[in-house]
């Protein structure tokens, strides 16, 4: 038989481990939870990309990026408290994710000519994975939106970012020039070689991964004759 004492210690066991059983679930629905939110999030700043870069920002409401994310209407509310403070959003994060995935920490073993090489290899690449985003974002911007994001603040933030790839890009090729035979400005050279990378999601649409390879070696191809590379 059971002693009294052995009985309380059997009980507390048990409601630790009750209580912390009960944590857990709570833990892990908070997780869920967090995650859903996010997902939510990251939905309605792609929605948001698309449907103004489609129907136009003043002609587009909340209502019709609800329908086009798939969520209720005032489930948008809990992430975003306007329309334009939707766009900035939008707009900063397709910017922060280019930089992200095109730009990356850079292997300190990598030559100049590698490290532009691979810069500009990602850019396409990031625009044949990613169409919907880069399309929407280069008509957005081509619509000079950025005054209607809001705060002064929020717009410097983004045109900040806008300005990392080309000064990473600008940086590189100035190296370059300096080492080649070329004779001209490293600042014209690199504008070039950025506006010619950025046109690409405008009239390429991937058939093949053979396809698109051959397409980042053209470009390459070009690139480095503008730098006055050899092969």
């Amino acid at each position: 038989m059971t002693s009294p004492t052995n009985q309380t210690k059997v009980l507390r066991k048990r409601a630790g481990y009750e209580a912390r059983l009960a944590e857990s679930e709570e833990l892990a629905i908070e997780r869920e939870n967090r995650a859903t939110r996010s997902d939510t999030r990251a939905r309605l700043l792609v929605a948001a990309l698309d449907l103004f870069s489609k129907n136009g920002f003043e002609a587009s409401t909340m209502r019709d990026l609800a329908q086009f994310a798939g969520i209720k209407a005032p489930a948008i509310y809990n992430h975003f408290k306007s329309k334009e403070a939707l766009l900035g959003e939008a707009l900063l994060w397709a910017m922060e994710d280019f930089n992200e995935r095109v730009l990356g920490p850079r292997d300190p073993r990598e030559s100049n000519v590698e490290a532009l090489k691979g810069i500009l290899e990602r850019h396409i690449r990031y625009q044949l994975d990613n169409p919907v985003i880069a399309r929407a974002f280069d008509i957005l911007m081509a619509h000079n939106l950025l005054q209607r994001v809001g705060e002064i603040t929020f717009q410097q933030a983004i045109q900040d970012r806008l300005r990392v790839y080309l000064r990473e890009v600008t940086k590189l090729v100035s190296l370059l020039v300096e080492e080649s035979s070329v004779k001209a400005d490293y600042r014209i050279v690199s504008s070039a070689i950025s506006t010619m990378y950025d046109q690409v999601g405008r009239w390429y649409v991937s058939t093949s991964k053979a396809a698109d390879d051959d397409l980042v070696a053209t470009y390459w191809d070009l690139a480095r004759r503008m730098l006055g590379i050899d092969r």
